[in-house]
């Protein structure tokens, strides 16, 4: 079973994953994206 957890549990900034999630959203190409730490979708 994945669990998904808060960024900041696994040491991500919330801030930092939505600066890079919009930096990459100008990319034409890129469908979607999952973001795995230690196992958990965070």
């Amino acid at each position: 079973m994945i669990t998904y957890e808060i960024p900041e549990t696994h040491g991500i900034s919330s801030a930092a994953l939505l600066k890079f999630i919009n930096a990459i959203d100008k990319l034409e190409y890129l469908h979607g994206i999952t973001i795995f730490r230690h196992g958990k979708i965070v």
